[in-house]
């Protein structure tokens, strides 16, 4: 057997699913997060981020594949020589479905059901990338004196797509989208 032969088609194969690429990158950048302790004794995040897709993933929703979004949202309570603590954990999802007979984009919230019918991706994005008054923690879980942090990320939910695109959307960097985690510290 030639194992010259057979890794050299394994690396051909391979370097397959990554050559579709469409040249532009998908990217996530957060601006903006914090948390405000209202009457009610709630932490209540705001926060936008700005979103765009790339090519690739425009030309999949208008032909019928819906994208799944995750904002996953941690508070945890730093520690000094261990781990943090984490304290809360939300992920709220967001589905993204073109419609083609109007020509406009259904952006739902899976969490809540709450859904908008907007007229163009560019606006479906913006509704998508602003988060408001959203309840994380009751101010009771948290002790006065301690210190905490919030944190949250946004990304592509690979799993949801369907399966002939999932070896794909794992190996192509046109599927990539996934921001840093952004942090800030919370007073109440």
């Amino acid at each position: 057997m030639n194992w010259k032969k057979y890794s050299q088609r394994g690396l051909l194969l391979f370097s397959f699913f990554l050559l579709p690429c469409s040249g532009s990158w998908a990217t996530v950048t957060i601006n903006h997060a914090g948390m405000e302790l209202r009457k009610d004794e709630v932490l209540y995040l705001s926060a936008r981020f700005e979103l765009s897709i790339n090519g690739r993933m425009e030309e999949a929703l208008l032909k019928g594949i819906p994208l799944t979004f995750a904002v996953r949202i941690e508070v945890f309570q730093p520690r000094r020589y261990l781990w943090s603590k984490t304290v809360a954990v939300i992920t709220q999802r967001y589905y993204l479905e073109y419609l083609p007979l109007s020509q406009q984009y259904l952006l739902k919230n899976l969490n809540s059901g709450a859904q908008n019918v907007l007229p163009t991706l560019a606006v479906a994005l913006a509704v998508l990338g602003t988060i408001v008054d959203l309840p994380v923690i009751d101010s009771s879980l948290l002790i006065a004196d301690e210190s905490y942090r919030g944190r949250m990320k946004v990304m592509l939910e690979h799993d949801e797509l369907p399966l002939p695109l999932h070896l794909q959307s794992y190996l192509s960097r046109d599927w990539s989208l996934e921001s840093s985690w952004y942090s800030w510290p919370i007073n109440f």
